[in-house]
């Protein structure tokens, strides 16, 4: 039994020749976890568009675990909205701490949900799309928080299809973020 019979191998071509390196490896698995996660967001999305509200969703992740799910919500009473992120937050509960908590949001997020991100002291923060909405990343990077966009075709599709079918609705929306 060889070195490369327990560990995945970079391919050279026609042939598999040396181990992945801990970088590629942690990089791959990264990967993999963000796009999990933001299937998670994305679901929360479609959730929010079928009851009628923005397709716009969120989870909270702590160690490898969902401890928070939103949606963007209209609030009937006052004509005003929820953002996505801050339900999410809501729903985690109380948080003892945010260490190793990550949020993952299908839109990046407005001042509303940013303050909150940086009052709780959460490090990072997955967005699927940032092209729909042109939030302020600067205020989360400028404060040591992680912000990773995924340029994801499938968000970004359902914020088009959703302005498309309800303009005033996304205007509305748009200056409550």
């Amino acid at each position: 039994m060889n070195a490369h019979t327990h560990y995945p191998l970079e391919n050279q071509g026609d042939q598999f020749e040396k181990p992945l390196s801990i970088a590629a490896l942690n990089k791959g698995f990264q990967f993999a976890a963000n796009h999990f996660f933001m299937k998670a967001a994305i679901q929360e999305a479609k959730w929010a568009e079928a009851q009628g509200n923005v397709p716009i969703g969120a989870v909270l992740v702590q160690n490898g675990r969902v401890i928070g799910k939103g949606r963007c919500k209209r609030e009937s009473s006052d004509g005003g909205f929820t953002p996505a992120q801050i339900q999410c937050l809501d729903n985690a509960g109380e948080l003892k701490t945010a260490r190793g908590t990550v949020l993952f949001t299908t839109l990046a997020p407005g001042p509303e949900a940013i303050r909150s991100i940086l009052s709780l002291g959460i490090k990072k923060v997955v967005v699927g799309e940032s092209e729909t909405f042109k939030a302020k990343t600067h205020w989360l990077t400028s404060r040591g928080v992680d912000f990773i966009d995924l340029n994801m075709n499938e968000c970004k599709n359902l914020m088009k299809d959703f302005i498309a079918n309800y303009p005033n609705l996304w205007n509305q929306v748009n200056q409550c973020l």
